[in-house]
């Protein structure tokens, strides 16, 4: 787990609100604070599809975040800045295949990606974690994701200090 401060908070609004840059993420929890407190809990209701002929967009548990970011900045924008935010976004099992199996990582793909966007202050800080499903002292899956975090943001142009 590492945390990187974000160090050009316009830009990186930008890219994660109007741009695709994070569009390979999916949603678990938005906390925007505002005028109000506003909680998206990004859990799809697979109930809510009312039938089987009713196409399902949504093939993962959680919304994806391309579906929600505009949502969210609208929640967002506006002349003042906003109070604070919180975005948990968990990397798709199909993007986490592809980038981390090559890395040797194949035993821990049954783990979650997550980075934590927090805002608060006028800072914006990252924090990465690792959710996996079995008890392991193993924390190869922890750095690769440490380092895939900083790649990521490095190949997007987002400068971040440790």
């Amino acid at each position: 787990m590492i945390t990187l401060k974000i160090q050009h908070t316009k830009d990186f609004m930008a890219k994660l609100l109007a741009g695709n840059t994070f569009d390979s993420f999916l949603l678990e929890e938005a906390v925007i604070e505002t005028y109000n407190t506003f909680s998206i809990d990004g859990h799809i209701h697979q109930e809510f599809y009312q039938s089987d002929a009713e196409e399902i967009t949504n093939t993962y548990n959680l919304s994806q975040w391309s579906d929600m970011k505009q949502i969210c900045f609208n929640l967002i924008k506006g002349k003042n800045t906003p109070l604070g935010f919180k975005f948990i976004l968990h990397l798709k099992p199909d993007v986490a295949q592809a980038a981390l199996e090559p890395e040797g990582n194949a035993d821990n793909l049954s783990s979650d990606y997550v980075i934590n966007i927090k805002f608060r202050d006028g800072i914006v800080t990252i924090t990465s974690a690792v959710s996996i499903k079995i008890f392991t002292l193993d924390k190869t899956a922890d750095n690769l994701w440490d380092s895939y975090i900083k790649q990521f943001l490095a190949q997007n142009n987002l400068d971040f200090e440790e």
